[in-house]
């Protein structure tokens, strides 16, 4: 059984939650949070560097967590030049990371104001994880 490991600055909705312990995806044990038990690689996620060796070394050393720890990563976060390295160092290399991916929807609500504007208020509802 593998650990499921939490890699975003945001908190894990209930629905999150709630599916990873679902007989879909099978989590047991509580949901492993990143930032609790490897601090700096979160740090580093949360604010990515633009230096292309430092995004490949992350990479490499976030797939070896996930090799490490026999865990699923979930909720990679990172900048979109990370994830690209990222995805790229696991395709190149052999890495059989097991990565989950929130696939969430859009809900917007226009809310009048008193001074006749119009509001645009957006929340992110939870469909279900993506396995890449």
């Amino acid at each position: 059984m593998s650990k499921f490991i939490w890699c975003s600055v945001h908190v894990p909705s209930a629905e999150q939650i709630s599916e990873l312990k679902s007989e879909w995806w099978d989590m047991h044990d509580e949901l492993v949070m990143l930032k609790d038990i490897y601090p700096s690689t979160q740090e580093f996620l949360n604010n990515c560097s633009d230096e292309y060796d430092e995004l490949v070394q992350h990479a490499r050393d976030l797939h070896e967590i996930a090799r490490s720890e026999n865990a699923v990563l979930v909720q990679v976060g990172g900048s979109l030049a990370f994830q690209y390295v990222f995805g790229k160092i696991r395709m190149t290399n052999f890495n059989v990371t097991s990565v989950l991916y929130a696939h969430s929807e859009r809900v917007s609500e226009d809310i009048p104001q008193e001074d006749g504007s119009v509001k645009k208020v957006s929340i992110f509802k939870h469909k279900r994880f993506i396995s890449v």
